[in-house]
């Protein structure tokens, strides 16, 4: 539901309880989905992770063989990412950059990745600013370079989306309250990757959630 990115937002100053609510919050959902991505990486690739967090999936990655940038905004969760990254010796191939993942382009030249991926950290941007971070992951991915994006969205089904809207009247008071601000499923997910010039490979929703993993190509020129 919504109410985990305001979660996500409330644990963010203590990164060492994130990894735990995050599990907790998503009922383990979020750990799976992070499994299938590091599954489809090969040893070698190069691999940019976008508000990387902790850096529990760029670990995963890492020891498939990947290097791996990640790219944050909080110094705390790039704090604790760097920790697990010497805990789990992968310092040599996990490289962490404070920034808004807005300002990719002020970092990376064109064709630089063979893999771009953002596991719970898109949705509290506006439907613009997907537009323009998923278009910079297309020109920083190299021929046939894979995004691969998990996030929560709005339910497809009529049914789910009416329980889903009495949710988040449920959890807006308290969201609010907490934070000043409150967090909306992405709506479209699939199509706004396929217009920052992306062909969809997969698109799978996790069962009784609203986590949607997302397996994409980049398009031929």
């Amino acid at each position: 539901m919504c109410i985990m990115y305001g979660w996500m937002k409330f644990v963010e100053k203590a990164p060492e309880r994130y990894d735990i609510s995050m599990k907790i919050m998503t009922l383990g959902r979020l750990d799976k989905i992070k499994d299938m991505i590091a599954d489809v990486v090969k040893p070698g690739d190069e691999i940019l992770d976008i508000g990387c967090g902790t850096g529990t999936l760029a670990l995963r990655c890492c020891k498939k063989g990947a290097r791996v940038i990640g790219v944050d905004s909080s110094p705390e969760m790039l704090e604790q990412a760097s920790k697990y990254a010497v805990e789990h010796g992968v310092t040599d191939r996990f490289k962490l950059i404070k920034d808004s993942m807005t300002q990719l382009r002020k970092h990376f030249e064109a064709e630089s990745f063979d893999m771009a991926v953002a596991t719970a950290s898109l949705g509290e941007f506006p439907k613009s600013y997907l537009e323009y971070i998923l278009r910079d992951c297309a020109r920083i991915l190299r021929k046939k370079g894979r995004l691969i994006i998990a996030d929560e969205v709005r339910p497809e089904h009529p049914i789910a989306r009416v329980l889903y809207k009495i949710g988040l009247v449920v959890f807006w008071i308290p969201q609010f309250v907490i934070l000043r601000r409150v967090f909306y499923p992405i709506k479209d997910l699939a199509g706004i990757i396929e217009s920052a010039g992306f062909e969809i490979e997969m698109k799978k929703t996790m069962p009784m959630s609203t986590l949607q993993v997302i397996f994409a190509r980049k398009k031929e020129a």
